[in-house]
């Protein structure tokens, strides 16, 4: 604003500019950069020979080296010697040619130790279409990694055991056929419940299946198996289509809850055969095992 004098009177002249559109710029611009800064991701961006220029603090956690010590550097100061030269050479290729870039990389922190992440590098071009920065964002991985590890040990693991329930419970099977004083030593000494089932009523359990469910040894003996469930929509899960299928001659393997005399519920892991598929007289052979740690272990895992 500015005075001026004319005839004797003075006059105030005031100037003015509409800045709208540049203080909701200026806003978005502000958010823009909190998120990148608060980002769970580590932000870099470089220049076109690769030297660091901003960092944000999910870098500075995930690497150990502070934004003062970062900028100006490579980012080949992170390289562990474990990642495969194959993927530097098709990530340069892929960025050189404009492309934006995927994949894991194996790095090293300031500490010394080492971690896993997947990188997304992009070129950031100008208005002419010239690049002059590289973007990456990078998500640690090493715990996911470590996860999925687990998993696959977990799954091997379930499958190690299915294939010894399927050959204990062929031994079972073929014990039924011998003489009794053979068949319950067979039965008391499996480490598994047992049981011998018959028009869905226990005939024969072991002592290992009364523990499990907090029967009394011998008490299980002429219950029907709906006492193991605690519902009717969990009884289902071992119903006709069960049966079916054990009397084609296949084994029959679930997981379910499971109620125990007191009510509460436990997960199990049930291998079901036909002793017999031309003599349905004969009954069904059960393998049930306590899975309930392995579950917790496993959705541990999972979190």
């Amino acid at each position: 604003a500015s005075v001026i004098r004319q005839h004797g009177v003075d006059y105030m002249v005031v100037l003015w500019d509409d800045i709208t559109e540049a203080k909701k710029a200026e806003l978005a611009m502000r958010k823009l950069s909190t998120a990148v800064e608060q980002s769970p991701h580590a932000v870099v961006i470089t220049d076109i020979d690769a030297n660091i220029e901003y960092v944000n603090e999910a870098f500075q956690r995930n690497t150990g080296y502070s934004r003062e010590e970062a900028l100006g550097l490579n980012p080949r100061v992170l390289k562990s010697g474990k990642t495969p030269k194959a993927t530097y050479d098709d990530m340069w290729a892929t960025l050189t040619r404009g492309a934006t870039w995927q994949g894991e990389l194996f790095n090293r922190r300031k500490d010394g130790s080492e971690y896993a992440e997947f990188a997304n590098i992009a070129p950031i071009r100008q208005p002419d279409g010239a690049i002059t920065h590289y973007l990456a964002i990078k998500e640690d991985v090493t715990e996911k990694r470590r996860m999925a590890q687990e998993l696959d040990q977990h799954r091997l693991h379930l499958e190690d055991l299915v294939n010894t329930r399927t050959a204990e419970l062929s031994r079972i099977t073929d014990a039924l056929l011998l003489a009794g004083e053979e068949q319950m030593a067979i039965f008391e000494t499996a480490t598994s419940g047992m049981a011998l089932i018959k028009d869905r009523v226990l005939v024969s359990c072991n002592g290992r299946l009364c523990d499990m469910f907090g029967f009394l040894h011998g008490a299980m003996v002429g219950l029907p198996t709906s006492v193991w469930y605690p519902d009717a929509q969990a009884e289902a899960l071992g119903g006709d289509p069960v049966y079916a299928e054990i009397w084609q001659g296949l084994a029959h393997r679930r997981e379910q809850q499971l109620k125990r005399l007191d009510g509460s519920l436990f997960w199990a892991r049930l291998t079901g055969k036909a002793v017999d598929v031309d003599d349905r007289s004969k009954g069904t052979v059960w393998v049930i095992d306590d899975i309930s740690e392995e579950r917790a272990a496993l959705v541990e895992i999972q979190i």
